[in-house]
């Protein structure tokens, strides 16, 4: 008896270790470093089989990258993003607004968009393929975000 439980245990355990194992963690952090968000993201269909040669692979769903600053959740997507970038700001509080500063990595102003409510797009297909830092101002917080286009 005692083979059995140790037996489904580890088969429980491997299976537990296979439809999760490509899931991913990602962590928010207030201005001070103190952790204040945890977002895990699992793929929608972990088992789901390979295509057949002669299809066409469909493309992955977009990553949503989720911080929580207090109370204000931010949601950015796609990221890596072929130009156009969703920014979702919930729960900010009534009266406030956003701005949202786009730099290059050496420091240059290239988009700005100022008293964004609850919902942004960012047009970046303009600009060349690389990484931009995205500065969001939500009420008294401040956070900053790596975006690549490809």
């Amino acid at each position: 008896m005692k083979s059995y439980k140790i037996t489904f245990i580890i088969a429980f355990t491997g299976i537990c270790a296979l439809l999760y194992s490509q899931g991913t963690v990602n962590y928010g952090y207030d201005a001070a470093g103190n952790r204040v968000s945890r977002t895990i993201t699992i793929p929608s269909s972990p088992t789901k089989p390979a295509p057949a040669p002669e299809t066409q692979e469909e493309e992955p769903p977009p990553v949503i990258y989720t911080e929580m600053l207090s109370d204000i959740v931010l949601k950015i997507y796609p990221n890596p993003t072929d130009g156009v970038l969703n920014v979702e700001i919930h729960n900010l509080p009534e009266g406030q607004t956003a701005d949202i500063l786009l730099y290059s990595l050496s420091g240059e102003l290239i988009k700005s968009y100022r008293g964004i409510g609850e919902y942004a797009i960012v047009d970046i297909s303009a600009q060349p393929q690389g990484t931009y830092l995205m500065k969001i101002r939500a009420a008294d917080y401040k956070t900053e975000w790596k975006i690549i286009k490809k």
